[in-house]
């Protein structure tokens, strides 16, 4: 009887303790999950920071000086536009942080971002900005980041940090981003929305994706 009694309480022991580390794992899975998902957007955004800091640097430091970054976007995308004058990474995310709308997270103001638009900015604006945001749907969300130059006002003219792709214009998984000061070209009659002209001073910054 003492032996059924010991057996018993055994199997007790055994079902109550699988049945607590069952309970801990439904329960503790996804808030795993989440982390992990929000570790691998920090890591994402930090990729795009440093891009956004390197071109700056970049078009800072005279003709010739050459910068290389390795990237490395194992679900997503880096791709150059050079119409809009700007860098978009895109990746899948789960529970991603960021509004549907674009808002920025690196930068101030909004002037002359092809998002919103407008002819120009201040001389008080930074030369370019980071904007993002989710676009949601059942399946998986998905994060868009924009590294976008603009044009500034500097006395009488503006001035601009112009992106130039060299070779391909997109990006996955793990490669090189190169980026290559070019010097200054001048378009000495810019015209803006409203007609007016102006000397635009342009940084050329190449972008080669190795």
């Amino acid at each position: 009887m003492k032996a059924q009694t010991q057996a018993l309480t055994t199997v007790l022991i055994t079902t109550v303790v699988i049945g607590a580390a069952a309970s801990t794992y439904i329960w503790g899975q996804p808030i795993i999950d989440k982390q992990e998902s929000q570790s691998d957007i920090d890591g994402l955004e930090r990729q795009v920071t440093e891009i956004h800091s390197l071109v700056d640097d970049v078009s800072r430091s005279g003709s010739n000086h050459r910068s290389n970054m390795e990237i490395s976007l194992t679900q997503g995308s880096l791709e150059v536009n050079d119409e809009g004058n700007y860098i978009q990474v895109t990746a899948p995310a789960e529970n991603s942080p960021y509004a549907p709308g674009w808002t920025l997270i690196e930068g101030n103001a909004r002037q002359n971002v092809s998002i919103w638009g407008g002819d120009f900015a201040s001389e008080e604006s930074s030369p370019g900005v980071i904007a993002v945001k989710t676009t949601e749907s059942r399946a998986s969300d998905t994060i868009e980041y924009r590294i976008e130059f603009r044009n500034r006002r500097t006395g009488e003219g503006l001035e601009r940090v112009e992106l130039s792709p060299v070779g391909r214009t997109t990006g996955t998984g793990d490669f090189t981003l190169s980026l290559t000061n070019r010097g200054r070209s001048i378009d000495s009659s810019y015209e803006i929305s409203t007609g007016e002209t102006f000397q635009l001073t342009k940084t050329v910054v190449e972008v080669d994706i190795q």
